[in-house]
Formats: C-alpha cells, structure tokens, sequence
C-alpha cells in the first residue's frame, strides 16, 4: 500500500478528494493532511510518504516551493498538483521541477484522480525495483558463496551478507526466505503467484537459487506474502518471513535446516519460522560414513552383492538417525556413486541430475540401490568375459567405456598395437565372437536398459548406444532381440505404473 500526503489549504476540496474515492482499490492509503507548504514540508521528513497530492496556490508556502524543496532535501516519491482553470502556467513549472501530473479542481472526477493514480503507482513501481536493485544489487554470488560455505559439513554459520547499498540503507531492511523442496520439477516466481504464496498486485524484488532439487525464493516485500489457508502449494515448503538483512545467511541455513525434517518425511505444506524460534533446527554434528563407505568399495570389487546392499542400507539408515541435512545426503551419494563408477569401469553412466532431483530420503535410496546392483551385474559381467590374453581384456574395457563412439576395427586395433586381421582372429578365438558382434552386443545390452529405465526418445538411445541412426538401431534391435525397441520397451519398462 502507497501512502499519500495530502496538501491543501480548502477544506471542502480536501474532503472531496477524500470521500470521491476508495483509495485502498487502487493501492493507496492517505496517512496525513496539511495545509500549506511549511507544514507539508515537515511531515514528509517525519511520514515518509510515497505521493505527495499538493495544491499549488496556498498561504505560508505554495505548492510550488514546496515541490521544489522536497526534491533537494531528497524526497524521492512523486507528486501530483492540483490547479484551477487559469494556473496552467504553474501547472507547467510543475510538471519541469518533477510533477509526474496535475488534476484540475473543478473537475477532479473519480475516473481522473483514479488516471493520476494509476501513473503514480506505475512510478512508484519502477522507484521500488530500481532501490532495491541498487541496494541489494545482484545476489547470485554471494548465493553461490553461502551455499558452498553450507556444502562443507560443519556447524559453522555462513558469512553474513555485504549489501551494495551503505549501512544506513540496510537498516531496517528485511527479506523473506521462502524454501521448496520439489526434486526435479523447475520452479518460477511465477509458481508462487499460482499457487497463492504471493500476492497479485504487488511487485516485489524476488532473487531465487535452485539446488539440489531444492529452490529458495528471496522476497524483499513482507507485505507480498499471503501465508493464510489459501495458499496451497504442492511442495514440502519453509517461509521465513521478516528476516533482518544482517541475519540472512544464518536465517537461509536455518530454513535449510527445517526442510530437511521434509526429506525424512515429505508432504506438502508450509512450516513458518519466526525470529524469535530461529535456533529450532539445529544441525547436528557431522556425520561421517567413510569406514562405511570403504567396505562397500571393497564389496563391490569383490562382487559382494548381499553385502553391498547392507552397508548402503546401513549408511542412509545412520544419516537418517542422525537427520543428516538433505544436502549433505546428496553430496554423499553424489561421492558414493561415482567411486562405484570408477571400481566398475562404467565412468560414462552420469546420474547425478537424478541424485540431485532425489524429492525424499527413500527414493535417494533406491535410486542408489538401483544403480549399485546394475554396477555390481556389469562388473560381473565384465569380469566373467575377460580372456587369458591382456591386450585382449584391455580391448573389451575400452569397448564397454567407449561402446557410445563410432568405433572402428582399425581404432580398435591401434588402440591395441596389433595388425587389424590378426586381431580379428585372435579375438574371435579367446571370445567366441568377432570384435563388432561383441560391440554390437554391448550396444543391444545398453539400449536395453535405455528402454526399460527411461524414457528417452528411440532416436537419442540410438545415438547414445554408438548406432549411426535411428532406423539401424530399430533394425538390429529386432534381429537380435526378436522385438522393436518400442515393443521390448512396452514389455519391460520399469516406468510401467
């Protein structure tokens, strides 16, 4: 809501103003009344108002002199004068000392005076973003400062906030801070609005940071939330309302903190922190599962299955004893996965979007539950088809780590030092199979798992599989399954609801 000032010295004019109009439809609230110019000029030191509406011809001091004196001391608000039919001349040394508009007094209609309004809050609008753009200038880096001081797991509070703007500026600044935990949908400002989080006609300045399957709006108007029953809002979700700018990286971990009780226990819903409950979620002392982590390596390396399965149920078990924050469990298993990668030869597969996007404790589990017993079958699988010739087993690892690429007979064979047609033979023999049956195998067993685990288009599984087009992949997908790569994927994907 814009305040207003209104300066007139006739009171029945006062009055029309006054009662012509329903000041609040259109977004403003008159909180003061003068009647000259001296008077006005002291009560927009002390209320601050955001629309001056002025008479220009008044005792003691005239609208003009006012105006005039309002914009040296600072006064960055607008203003609107008001004039009679034969003051056009003032009206127009109005307009060049920074009136933004005029009405005339016989025929200040509640359609003109609503007109003068609408161009005011359309002012006062851009005046708002651009302060608070120079005040809080761009948040990103230090956004992205903050959130990596958060990364490195310990109870450590992050360093507070250097504003653009000086000091003086900053006090008594607030943001609100408002956390969603959505996994891998995207979200917008937009989304709030939809969702009845903020309020329609009102424009604040909104900076957001997206992480981790998490996003956290900062708002730099309170008077833009609307955190009544209404607001539904499909997530697990934290708003921090008022938070004091010297107080916003504390306050961000905090709300961090809280959602994390969210991915222990997701549902949809808004949990509202005040100030004065700021130490309600406290992070406990860092959890640390690299002995655990360890004896699941050694596991895998040596095709343990049972037991990897233990010590990775055992690791989100602790973690969820623990209520490790969200954040941290994702950059463990982010850590867990690609070492798993490394052990099992298969540093091509990349699922930590997927880690990232994790929405709950227990999907992130079975995700990598998932992903460990695909591992520990490909390692099985590569271990059992390895020859008693090196040069040989060094060819069928590259080829299962490079299966995505145009390989070709000569490549392979370089790769190797041994003349191409030897190779072939000496292949063949310590395998059963020719060096392309093998590659094409190792392509059909991954465009497999491309059709049965997602739901990538059939012409990017050809192009991530090493086929040189889409209507060759389908080709010697059905010589060699018997099916269709649709048809095998309608049978077995593990999408199926």
């Amino acid at each position: 809501m814009w305040n207003v000032l209104l300066v007139e010295d006739e009171d029945l004019v006062k009055q029309q103003l006054k009662q012509q109009l329903h000041w609040e439809a259109y977004g403003f609230q008159i909180v003061g009344e003068a009647d000259h110019g001296k008077a006005a000029l002291d009560m927009i030191s002390r209320l601050k108002p955001d629309l001056v509406i002025s008479d220009i011809i008044m005792p003691v001091m005239d609208g003009l002199q006012l105006l005039k004196l309002a914009k040296e001391r600072g006064f960055d608000g607008c203003f609107i004068m008001l004039t009679c039919m034969n003051e056009f001349e003032y009206a127009r040394q109005a307009l060049e000392l920074g009136a933004i508009g005029y009405c005339l007094k016989l025929s200040t209609t509640p359609e003109r005076i609503g007109e003068v309004l609408m161009k005011a809050d359309q002012f006062l609008r851009q005046r708002s973003t651009m302060q608070t753009k120079a005040l809080f200038g761009d948040m990103h880096p230090w956004l992205e400062y903050t959130w990596d001081q958060m990364m490195t797991a310990n109870n450590s509070q992050p360093a507070e906030m250097a504003a653009g703007g000086s000091q003086t500026e900053i006090i008594g600044q607030t943001i609100c801070i408002c956390s969603v935990m959505h996994g891998s949908a995207k979200l917008a400002v937009s989304d709030l609005l939809r969702w009845g989080v903020l309020k329609t006609g009102i424009e604040p300045f909104v900076s957001f940071f997206s992480r981790m399957g998490h996003t956290t709006f900062f708002i730099t108007k309170s008077n833009a939330l609307q955190l009544s029953a209404t607001a539904m809002i499909p997530y697990p979700a934290i708003v921090c309302a008022d938070v004091p700018f010297g107080n916003l990286a504390s306050m961000w971990k905090q709300v961090l903190l809280k959602l994390s009780e969210f991915w222990y226990a997701p549902h949809p819903g808004i949990y509202k922190i005040i100030m004065n409950n700021i130490h309600s979620a406290r992070e406990g002392a860092p959890f640390f599962s690299w002995p655990l982590e360890r004896e699941l390596f050694v596991a895998l390396e040596n095709l343990q299955k049972d037991r990897c399965e233990e010590l990775l149920s055992h690791i989100w078990s602790r973690m969820k004893e623990e209520q490790v924050p969200m954040y941290h469990v994702k950059k463990a298993a982010e850590r867990i996965y690609h070492t798993c990668l490394r052990i099992a030869n298969h540093t091509e597969e990349n699922k930590t979007a997927e880690i990232w996007a994790s929405y709950s404790h227990t999907e992130l589990q079975k995700l990598m539950q998932d992903q460990l017993a695909y591992l520990l079958q490909a390692l099985a699988a590569e271990k059992s088809l390895t020859t008693d010739h090196p040069e040989i087993n060094r060819l069928i690892v590259f080829m299962r780590q490079h299966y995505s690429n145009p390989l070709s007979l000569q490549e392979l064979a370089d790769r190797v030092n041994i003349e191409k047609h030897y190779l072939s033979g000496l292949f063949k023999k310590k395998t059963g199979q020719s060096i392309m049956q093998y590659l094409h195998q190792i392509r059909i067993e991954h465009a497999m798992r491309y059709l049965s685990n997602t739901e990538l288009p059939i012409i990017e599984i050809a192009e991530k599989t090493g086929f040189a087009s889409d209507n060759y992949f389908i080709k010697a997908f059905r010589k060699t399954t018997g099916r269709t790569p649709s048809e095998y994927r309608k049978s077995n994907s593990a999408l199926q609801t």
